[in-house]
């Protein structure tokens, strides 16, 4: 089991993904926050994948195919999704260290506006090849 206070500390942001590998929209960002997460793992950021995968055989080919370096997590009876009231995937959550939720994405959207992204100048948008583009900005 995975405690959030655990991960949380010495964090200064959580970025828990609600995502499924069947879903293809939750397919297209997954390499961007692989990048994103490479990048900024040292400045006290994390990414919690909540797999909502009913066939875990399925869940565990995709990551052999595509593996992730943060952890995933499998939330077998979906009850972090309830709890979290999700009702789309894939559906992104930033906590603060303070534990507050900072921002709520449903789907993926265009342009990524993280308030906590700003203050790492970190840029995210949505190219027209449907992929995450991650940048840095000067």
């Amino acid at each position: 089991m995975v405690k959030l206070s655990e991960v949380i500390r010495n964090k200064k942001i959580v970025m828990i993904n609600f995502w499924a590998s069947w879903c293809g929209p939750c397919r297209v960002e997954m390499p961007s926050f692989e990048k994103l997460y490479n990048e900024q793992k040292n400045n006290g950021f994390v990414i919690l994948a909540i797999a909502e995968d009913k066939d875990r055989a399925k869940l565990d080919e995709y990551l052999k195919q595509k593996p992730v370096s943060f952890p995933v997590l499998v939330d077998k009876d979906n009850s972090l999704a309830q709890k979290f009231k999700i009702e789309s995937f894939p559906t992104t959550v930033l906590i603060g260290a303070d534990w507050k939720i900072r921002q709520v994405e449903e789907g993926v959207p265009r342009i990524w506006n993280f308030p906590s992204a700003r203050r790492w100048n970190i840029r995210a948008r949505m190219s027209q090849e449907r992929e995450i583009i991650v940048e840095t900005m000067a």
